[in-house]
């Protein structure tokens, strides 16, 4: 073994004069973390001295005259561990710096998903104001050709009026005989003028309530809640797919953050239905209970609020939970047809 000292200049000279061969030492190695030091008696076989300014260091290297094989081995094990410890710091800093690599690369995925998220919720607010908008100019349009229609139909009454009165004129002055044959002839010229414009005001009105009314208000407002419902629903694939992902899943943590996050949805009852079913499966009968009378809240025109309603009647009852699947609990309630809800269809009221 390998031992060496450092002491003051010139200090303890005389501890450290060893006679190589001759010189005995008594040991008494303390190994860190050890509870008991190692005894142990040794032959000085070569001392050298490196003076320095201020400190001199001496070497010397010894060999055992008497040690325990227990404790040598205790030696030899520190020293094993001496040896590799340097690599295992290595390999922990590389583990530790790898495990750094994948959190940083799944928080920068997280954070592309949010931001797809809401760049997909910002073009969904812009589509729904883009169909508002054209709901409100279409309502605008009709309320101008009814006022147009309503302008016509008073002109007309109002021609109507004055045909009425040159007829009555006409006829009187006829019947005493007092007008020329020329005031007679300029007369049947307005009466003839009138009733052309009389005719193409008919017209008028004719076309513009066919076209007009009928074509700008019915295809408008028709088209209009179709397209933002087709619009909604494209939207909205990325939010089914990570729904259906939950469902077959089927923990309930994931699922609960996705009902809180997506109230809006045309898939939220279904959510809120599945998260009911796994919460009323694990035994947690106050927080299924909660959302089954969600559900019929939210949606009582659903066919998932039927089915809920028979739920509490079975969670009230503290019955166990019993796996069903939709269509066999629709069979035994007698309720409407309802497909299972790991392939669910969007639900959505207009």
């Amino acid at each position: 073994m390998g031992i060496f000292a450092k002491t003051l200049k010139e200090h303890d000279k005389e501890v450290f004069s060893f006679v190589p061969h001759e010189t005995k030492l008594r040991l008494i190695i303390n190994i860190p973390l050890d509870s008991e030091p190692i005894e142990s008696f040794a032959t000085v076989e070569w001392a050298e001295k490196e003076p320095g300014a201020i400190v001199d260091t001496y070497y010397f290297g010894v060999s055992y005259d008497f040690i325990n094989e227990i404790e040598y081995e205790r030696i030899v094990d520190y020293a094993k561990w001496l040896r590799l410890k340097p690599r295992l710091l290595l390999i922990a800093l590389v583990i530790l710096a790898i495990s750094l690599t994948f959190a940083l690369i799944g928080l920068c995925r997280i954070n592309a998903r949010r931001i797809e998220r809401e760049k997909e919720l910002v073009a969904y607010a812009a589509e729904n104001k883009h169909a508002e908008e054209a709901v409100a100019l279409a309502e605008r349009n009709r309320m101008m050709t009814e006022s147009a229609l309503m302008e016509v139909q008073n002109k007309q009454a109002e021609t109507e009026t004055q045909l009425k009165k040159l007829a009555e004129e006409k006829n009187a002055l006829e019947r005493r005989a007092k007008l020329s044959e020329e005031d007679r002839e300029n007369l049947q010229i307005a009466l003839d003028e009138i009733t052309e414009e009389k005719e193409a005001l008919e017209k008028t009105a004719e076309n513009e309530g066919e076209s007009t009314v009928s074509a700008e208000e019915e295809d408008v407002k028709s088209s209009a809640s179709d397209i933002a419902l087709q619009e909604r629903i494209k939207l909205e694939e990325g939010v089914y797919k990570r729904f259906k992902e939950l469902i077959l899943d089927g923990k309930i943590q994931p699922l609960s953050a996705y009902v809180s996050a997506h109230r809006g949805s045309i898939y939220h009852a279904a959510a809120l239905f599945a998260l009911a079913e796994l919460r009323y499966k694990a035994g947690d009968m106050s927080l299924a209970e909660a959302n089954y009378v969600q559900i019929v809240e939210l949606y009582p025109r659903s066919k998932y609020a039927l089915y809920a309603s028979h739920r509490l009647e079975q969670i009230r009852r503290k019955d166990n939970y019993i796996r069903y699947s939709l269509r066999e609990l629709c069979e035994k309630y007698n309720l409407p047809e309802l497909f299972d809800y790991r392939s669910i269809e969007p639900y959505y009221i207009p």
